[in-house]
């Protein structure tokens, strides 16, 4: 978020755009386009061996890929909550089954199980009910609706979630998940090759 300029601006746009609605927006350094999750087991049965296994796979799967360009937006709200999507999909469809073929390497097919759908930035979750028709014509009156970004590396974290109590508009207080991210290791796309800008 540093370096994109517009992607900030665009973002900042939605959470204004979100504040009256029961949806948690994610901070900056929460921000992200989930590749891959590992499926076959929780983080805590996970071994150190086992992590470093998989972080020499990513390191060698990814050592040739390059850093590219995306364009984020336009804006979509849904009963789960807001996100951007992020478009043309080659080059994010090339990495992320980069990503699978280094998970699949050392840990088979069922650690491959993920299916969030297009690649996607979230920008926050729901924790009540609220109207999504409403909430989509204030983001779709959000211009520019797109921001152009860089991918520049792929990071491996480990996910925590947290019920927490999230203040809600009309009714009191409502359970919620909260998340965070310990990055356990970053992978540079600096392989061959020039970021395309977006035309």
């Amino acid at each position: 978020m540093s370096i994109d300029h517009d992607l900030r601006g665009l973002v900042t746009a939605c959470r204004t755009a979100l504040k009256p609605y029961p949806i948690q927006p994610l901070p900056d350094h929460l921000l992200h386009v989930t590749l891959e999750m590992i499926t076959d087991a929780p983080a805590d049965r996970i071994t150190d061996a086992e992590r470093t296994e998989l972080i020499t796979s990513l390191d060698n799967h990814l050592a040739a890929m390059s850093a590219f360009r995306l364009l984020a937006g336009s804006p979509v709200a849904n009963k789960a909550g807001a996100y951007l999507d992020c478009w043309p999909d080659d080059g994010l469809n090339t990495l992320q089954q980069a990503v699978r073929s280094a998970v699949r390497a050392v840990r088979g097919p069922e650690a491959v199980r993920y299916s969030g759908g297009r690649p996607h930035c979230s920008l926050g979750y729901s924790y009540a009910n609220g109207d999504s028709d409403a909430l989509q014509s204030a983001l779709r009156a959000i211009s520019p609706s797109h921001a152009p970004f860089t991918v520049v590396a792929v990071v491996l974290v480990e996910v925590t979630f947290t019920l927490t109590e999230t203040a809600s508009l009309a009714e009191g207080t409502q359970p919620a998940w909260d998340f965070d991210f310990t990055p356990l290791h970053t992978i540079a796309l600096t392989g061959p090759g020039t970021p395309v800008p977006n035309s």
